[in-house]
């Protein structure tokens, strides 16, 4: 079965749903599998598939851009929502064919103790096994409005849960995982979790 979804700037998206969904033991790829050179970056432009944008990013991780035929959406901001784009806006030092941008958006958070500051120090997040995907982490603090970047890069078959360490401070915590997903691969956030530690109430 495929499933199709229809963006707001119109493009469609398709994939197996086998792609999308839990599988069953027999469709997960073994242990071992290579990574496959579709998956890895480009230092120019890819030839796309026809219908499937490409992505781009700049060499800080900061500005994001994706490709469809002559319509380019993307940001210069990580925090900011994907929009129309002018392409000279992003100089791009890392491409990506076939493949998409995707956000998680972790709202403001103050953990039941919105008085109480906090120190915030990683996140933790759990992938399915055979998830290929290139990640970037932003988060920033209230009161003082306080920014923080990871670029964590390929997520590939891990072993382990992904740690990524925050070094915030607080009485609040929003985040924005930025993605590179592809069409032919799969990617699967099964869990999350922030460490952090109380501290002093304001």
């Amino acid at each position: 079965m495929i499933a199709a979804v229809i963006t707001r700037t119109g493009e469609i998206l398709y994939s197996a749903l086998n792609h999308v969904a839990e599988q069953e033991a027999g469709d997960i790829e073994p242990q071992g599998t290579a990574l496959g050179t579709d998956y890895e970056a480009f230092g120019t432009p890819p030839t796309p598939t026809a219908g499937i944008p490409i992505v781009g990013i700049s060499a800080d991780h900061l500005a994001w851009i994706e490709k469809l035929g002559a319509n380019y959406i993307g940001f210069t901001n990580p925090f900011d929502h994907p929009v129309n784009i002018d392409p000279d806006a992003v100089t791009v030092a890392e491409w990506y064919k076939d493949a998409h941008i995707a956000r998680i958006e972790i709202p403001w958070q103050d953990f039941s103790d919105g008085g109480r500051h906090k120190e915030f120090f990683e996140l933790v997040l759990t992938f399915q096994r055979d998830t290929r995907l290139y990640l970037g982490v932003y988060a920033e603090t209230q009161p003082r409005g306080i920014r923080r970047f990871a670029w964590k890069g390929l997520v590939f078959d891990p072993q382990l849960p992904v740690r990524v360490p925050l070094r915030l401070a607080g009485t609040h915590l929003r985040l924005r995982l930025v993605m590179v997903v592809f069409n032919q691969g799969r990617a699967m956030l099964k869990d999350l979790r922030i460490g952090w530690n109380p501290g002093g109430t304001s």
